[in-house]
This record gives C-alpha cells, sequence and structure tokens, in this order.
C-alpha cells in the first residue's frame, strides 16, 4: 500500500455472518496489518452467540489497544439490543452510542 497524504482515509472491512458464533477467519491478521480504522459489517448477521460476543469484544479490545479505531455499521436493531443487554463498552463505543453508566439508571 502507498503512503497516504494526511487527508486520505482508508477503512478496512470485515463482513460477519449471518449467525455469528465466533471468530471470522483472518480477521485479527487483517487487523494487525491495517493502518488505518476497521469496519465491522453487520448486514448480513441475524443472529449472534455469546462465544460471538466474547470474541468480538477480544476482537475490538484489540484493535483499540492498537492504537486503532473500530467500528460497527449495518446492524439490525436486534443486534444492537443484544451489544445494549450486555453492557459492553467497547461494542457499544464501537456502534457510536454513548457509553451506558454504572450503577442505577432511572
Amino acid at each position: 500500500m502507498s503512503k497516504l497524504k494526511p487527508h486520505e482515509i482508508v477503512i478496512n472491512t470485515i463482513t460477519v455472518p449471518a449467525y455469528f458464533n465466533g471468530e471470522i477467519n483472518g480477521a485479527k491478521k487483517f487487523a494487525d496489518e491495517s493502518q488505518s480504522p476497521v469496519l465491522i459489517n453487520f448486514a448480513e448477521c441475524t443472529f449472534i452467540t455469546v462465544d460471538g460476543l466474547e470474541w468480538l469484544e477480544e476482537f475490538v479490545s484489540c484493535v483499540e489497544a492498537s492504537g486503532k479505531h473500530c467500528r460497527f455499521e449495518n446492524m439490525a436493531p436486534s443486534i444492537y439490543k443484544v451489544f445494549k443487554v450486555a453492557r459492553i463498552d467497547c461494542l457499544l463505543r464501537s456502534c457510536g452510542a454513548p457509553v451506558i453508566p454504572e450503577g442505577a439508571v432511572c
């Protein structure tokens, strides 16, 4: 890849399968080699398991730890609701949602 000019942004995309129950082959290597934000496309995803949530949490945390940003898009409301109920901050940040405060919320 050629060097980017300061105003250029290249976004790398990873697509989540319809039934997501864990690892996406090659995603971690793809994110490690990326020099730009990582976009996770949920257009095909209709169901996510606990293992899928755990893998996404680890993946997003690793991307963020390397100084990159991870963003989710094309997510069905039912999948977003799972993230909201799970209250996993890094996943909510990737959705663009405000982080839910700790403690009781009225």
